[in-house]
Formats: structure tokens, C-alpha cells, sequence
């Protein structure tokens, strides 16, 4: 771990047309590490993802990630330079098996539409795929989920496909991962098994911003908490330390 920071924000505020969503908000995130972003309903936290994504309106404020603001940029251009994140629902293909969904977040993988396929010679795209599908695989076996890589997204538990949402995402090789509730509508077993998975990819250098509202498995997990309410910031430090702020322990009770 580092005592650097991946993310600053300053003066953040996000608002649609004359309704404020977001107002002043000023973080640093550091790199390496697990934080959550916790709150009432309504505090702005999703929104606070949303925005650092890319897909909410920033009416001030700026944020750095690796030194450079980002507020302007598309999703697509965040993601390139290594900031994924995922959805309360997860966002997959049905129909497709798990390692086909693993294979379509591979940026590796491309130039094989169908004209490409009659235009290129064979051997000039077909060991870039072989490579992908091994690398897929490879990850899978990394955290014991190789048994379903035939298996179609859609017929997985919510758990499941929470898990492999979460490796789609690792398989861009992202610096970042924004979360949305990767706990929710799954059950206790499974949160241990997420919780898990998050601790493996923190401890693969991949810093991890994500919103939660299980306060047990936040505090047994995270290596700073941020609480919100009503588009601010109240507190930044540890859960424990959260939970003896009487601002903190209002909020939740009033919303």
C-alpha cells in the first residue's frame, strides 16, 4: 500500500438544471487501498460514482485522477485510462456464455468483425484471440471459477454475476474500480466471498472506491470510510471512528 493519492476532487458540485445533487464535495482517495462511501439514502453517492465516471452533469469543481482532471472527458476515455466501474445490477450479456462476456471486455481482442474476418489473413488475428480466451481462462482459475466459463451469464445466481462482473471489469486492467453496491441482493455467504475477491484485487495494486450500505463487512473491509448526507461530506476516516461521530450517527437516524 501507499500513502499516495489516485483520485483528488475538488470543489466538486453536481446538479441538474437549478437542483443541486452534489454541492462542494472535496476528497483524496489514496492509491491501493479500499475506501467506502457510505450514507443514508439520498446522500449522493451514487451520483458521486456517476460523476467520476463520466455520466453526470459537473456544473464545478475538478477531479485529478493521477495528477491530470479528468471533468470533461467521455466514459469511454476515463475508462482507457484506467478507471472501470460497475452497477447496483449487474450490466451483462444473458445470453452469452462467461467467458464470452470476459472475452468482449478484453480491449485486446479486435479488428474480427465479419468483413475483417474475409479481409485479414487468418493468422493475423487468430493467435491474439487464443491469447485473450487463455488470459480469460487463466483469471477465472485465479478465483476458482474456471467450472463456469461454459456456463451463460444469465442462468448465474445474483452472487455469480456480481463476482464475474467484478472480473469483466478486472479484465481491462483497470488502475481504479468504482462500485456501486457490489453487496447488494446477495446473500451473507456471498458477501464474504465478494469481500474476498475485493481484498485479492486491492492487494494486486488496483485501488477500489465503492459504495456500500453494509456497515459490518465495510468496517471489516475498508482501509478508509467517506460518510455523505445531502450532497456533502461529513466524515473521511475509519468506520469504527464513524460510528462515535455524533454528526455521523445523526445523519443516518434524521436521513
Amino acid at each position: 500500500m501507499t500513502d499516495a493519492h489516485i483520485l483528488t476532487i475538488e470543489g466538486l458540485t453536481v446538479g441538474y438544471g437549478s437542483i443541486r445533487v452534489l454541492e462542494d464535495v472535496s476528497l483524496n482517495i489514496p492509491e491501493g487501498r479500499i475506501t467506502a462511501v457510505v450514507g443514508p439514502n439520498g446522500a449522493g453517492k451514487s451520483t458521486l460514482l456517476h460523476a467520476l465516471a463520466g455520466t453526470a452533469p459537473v456544473q464545478a469543481g475538478r477531479v485529478l485522477f493521477g495528477g491530470q482532471d479528468i471533468v470533461g472527458l467521455a466514459p469511454y476515455q476515463r475508462s482507457r485510462r484506467g478507471i472501470m466501474r460497475t452497477f447496483q445490477m449487474p450490466a451483462d450479456f444473458g445470453r452469452l456464455t462467461v467467458l464470452e462476456n470476459l472475452l468482449l471486455a478484453d480491449r485486446s481482442v479486435g479488428g474480427t468483425g465479419f468483413a475483417q474476418v474475409f479481409t485479414r489473413p487468418r493468422r493475423s488475428w487468430l493467435p491474439g484471440q487464443r491469447e485473450a480466451v487463455a488470459r480469460a481462462r487463466k483469471l477465472l482459475a485465479e478465483f476458482g471459477l474456471e467450472a463456469k466459463e461454459n456456463d451463460y451469464m444469465g442462468d448465474l445466481s445474483g452472487g455469480q454475476r456480481r463476482i464475474l462482473e467484478l472480473l469483466r471489469a478486472v479484465t481491462t486492467e483497470p488502475r481504479m474500480l468504482l462500485l456501486d453496491e457490489p453487496f447488494a441482493g446477495v446473500h451473507a455467504s456471498i458477501i464474504e466471498r465478494i469481500s474476498d475477491f475485493l481484498v485479492q484485487l486491492r492487494d494486486r495494486g488496483i485501488s477500489i472506491l465503492m459504495v456500500a450500505h453494509e456497515l459490518d463487512a465495510v468496517e471489516r473491509l475498508t482501509d478508509a470510510v467517506v460518510v455523505m448526507a445531502r450532497g456533502q461530506v461529513l466524515f473521511e476516516g475509519s468506520m469504527a471512528a464513524a460510528r462515535r461521530e455524533k454528526e455521523v450517527v445523526d445523519a443516518y437516524v434524521a436521513g
